[in-house]
């Protein structure tokens, strides 16, 4: 698959951009492609009042055959947020659940907010890496997480997609409708 560092920015920065469009002040750890030390990743979450922390990432296995969205969280207070971005992403058409864990990760177990670490796929894993080559596929992952922490924070129903997520996700019966179907499965 393609770089983690570069899929995992523009999925967070799509995300980024959802959530200003839906009133939610959002805060980047980065927004180039720089590392950011852990200890000033925690810094920069926990400085945020009233705020909810995301980690955006893409998976890595020697298993080929591995696949699937998780999401993760250390405390009780991130949940809620870990279920709820989980059951958004399993709405993509084709996608595998690979759970929602505790992890011990220092940007989880340091955080003062809810926070969660999502991994949205396997890029070692053929078709999940091709998925991740797909600029429309990583548009429709910022928009499920996107969806998930705005009814997180305003209730459900209130997201609106964006009209050509919208129209992706419509039945096949519907006028003018398409399917969203991973790269080579057509």
């Amino acid at each position: 698959g393609p770089p983690e560092k570069m899929v995992a920015l523009d999925v967070a920065q799509r995300l980024g951009q959802k959530l200003r469009e839906s009133q939610i002040k959002t805060v980047m750890t980065r927004d180039s492609d720089v590392f950011i030390p852990l200890n000033d990743r925690v810094a920069i979450e926990n400085k945020q009042k009233n705020a909810v922390f995301v980690s955006i990432h893409f998976n890595d296995s020697r298993k080929r055959r591995a696949h699937g969205f998780e999401t993760y969280y250390h405390s009780g207070p991130s949940v809620d947020l870990a279920n709820r971005i989980q059951q958004k992403l399993m709405t993509i058409p084709n996608s595998a659940n690979g759970g929602v864990h505790t992890a011990n990760f220092r940007v989880l177990r340091l955080a003062s907010c809810p926070a969660v670490l999502v991994e949205c796929g396997y890029l070692s894993n053929r078709a999940e890496g091709n998925q991740a080559r797909d600029w429309e596929y990583r548009e429709l992952l910022a928009d499920r997480i996107a969806e998930a922490i705005v009814e997180q924070r305003y209730g459900s129903g209130v997201y609106k997609p964006p009209p050509q997520i919208a129209a992706q996700l419509r039945s096949p019966s519907e006028p003018g409708s398409s399917n969203l179907l991973p790269q080579g499965s057509r």
